[in-house]
This record gives structure tokens, sequence and C-alpha cells, in this order.
């Protein structure tokens, strides 16, 4: 079955997405896990919750705006970090601090705990936000399965996020066992910080496959 998703104005977390002419109000932030493994989206159901009022709908709907290449932008995004992180090269000598493998791997660990804090933080916030327009909580709830529509942005998606995730292991990997450097660290935290934000669109804006968990609950 075919949807079209929306995005929610200036609230990155849920996603209106429209099936038969029925709307329906998706989370995309009630799940940890899906939030560290975007791919999962596709895999497990998520949560969604039909909205009879139009009206309402229509307030809380991003504006549609011209559609720009994800790719091109996905692609200028890595090239702007390696080139920022060659230019800082010769900086990162000032930034050393002294420590063993253990303290090292805890710095990296309470890091990955300060980036997942301020996601969660973002998180609350936009829940927070859509809670004073809608109480999601008098709409019915439903389970729904939401997978790309093609094979190019599935791949866009999953590229984009390994890349900067595959940074952010990289530049880790390299504090613990290479060169304990805070510039490292905080690299290694700006790009998990955006893989977090990029995994977000493997639930994007435009056309997506869709299933519905139990039919009998829609006629609600």
């Amino acid at each position: 079955m075919k949807c079209i998703v929306h995005g929610v104005y200036m609230n990155l977390r849920y996603r209106i997405v429209t099936i038969d002419e029925k709307d329906y109000i998706v989370d995309l932030g009630d799940s940890i896990w899906k939030i560290l493994f975007p791919f999962l989206y596709w895999i497990l159901p998520n949560t969604a919750y039909k909205v009879n009022d139009y009206e309402l709908i229509e307030k809380i709907k991003a504006p549609k705006v011209k559609q720009k290449s994800t790719t091109r932008e996905g692609l200028l995004a890595g090239l702007v970090g390696v080139l920022l992180a060659s230019l800082l090269q010769p900086l990162v000598s000032f930034f050393d601090v002294e420590g063993t493998t253990l303290i090292n791997s805890s710095i990296v660990f309470i890091a990955f705990l300060l980036v997942i804090f301020v996601y969660y933080y973002i998180n609350r916030k936009n829940r927070k936000n859509l809670y004073q327009t809608i109480n999601l909580n008098e709409y019915s709830m439903v389970r729904i399965w939401i997978r790309p529509d093609s094979l190019k942005y599935a791949l866009f998606v999953f590229l984009t996020y390994s890349f900067f995730f595959g940074f952010t292991l990289l530049m880790w990997g390299g504090f613990i066992q290479v060169a304990a450097n805070v510039l490292i660290l905080i690299f290694g935290m700006l790009f998990l910080f955006i893989a977090l934000f990029v995994g977000l669109l493997a639930i994007g804006v435009g056309d997506f496959n869709v299933k519905i968990k139990d039919d009998e609950k829609i006629a609600i």
C-alpha cells in the first residue's frame, strides 16, 4: 500500500502519514534502538495516531518547499567534515591529553552519553512542542510499517548514516588507541550527532510503502 509522508513544522520527531485520505501522526522518537539504528524504522512497526481533524493536521504540517538533491547535500557535508579535519590537523598536537586506554575509553563513553542526553533533550522538547497543539493521547493508536518507495532513497539513507557513524567510530577509536586528543573527541561527537539526525531520514518526506498491523483499528 502506498502512502504520502509529510513533515511536521519545526519538529523532526514526528511525521504526518496520509493513507487513503486518512491522516496519521507517526512518532519517530519513541525507541532508543531505532534512533541508534534507524534501519529498524523499516523493519519494526512504528507508533501512529489517527487524527481526524483536517484543520489541525494542516496547522502543524510543514510547508512544502522545493525538493533539493539530498545526495548532493550528504556528499557536501561529508567533504566539509573531511576538509575541516584536514585544516585543523596542525592544531591537533596542542590538544593532546595523557591517559591510559581505560581512561580514554571512559572519556569516550561519557562523550557518547553526552550526545545521547542532548539528543534526548531535543527529542523531549519536540514532543512538548507538539503536545501544546495536539494531544496524541486523545487519538486511537495503530502500528504501521513504513518502507522507502525506492531503492535509491534507501541506499542514500544507509550510505549517509554509515558515513557519519563510521567516522564517529574512526575518531573515537583513534582517540582510545592512537592519540587522546580533544579535537578528535569533539569531531566524533559532532559526527555522531549528525548521524542521529540523518537517521530520521529513514522516514523522510515523500512517497513510501506502508503496511498497517491491525486494519480493524483503523475503523475507530
